[in-house]
């Protein structure tokens, strides 16, 4: 097996696993209730600004606030029909 044919091989091990790992984590959330979801999103967002506010940069208070957002639309926006 030549160097080339090595490369392939090991670029198609890592999509394997990280579909794997895609799927599992699709799993989780799935199993994970809407409540739960939303009180996990709520502490880390609470942990997240109080992290933010200890140094007060800019940049902290940016990421926190991309990070609550993105939390909110994880839990605010799921697909029509979901009555989880």
């Amino acid at each position: 097996m030549d160097q080339a044919d090595q490369t392939v091989v090991a670029y198609e091990a890592k999509q394997r696993a990280l579909a794997e790992f895609a799927h599992l984590v699709n799993v989780g959330l799935k199993a994970l209730s809407t409540k739960i979801l939303t009180l996990a999103a709520l502490l880390a967002d609470a942990g997240l600004f109080g992290w933010a506010m200890v140094d007060g940069a800019w940049s902290k208070i940016a990421a926190a606030a991309l990070f609550a957002i993105a939390s909110w639309c994880l839990v605010n926006l799921k697909p029509k029909g979901n009555d989880q």
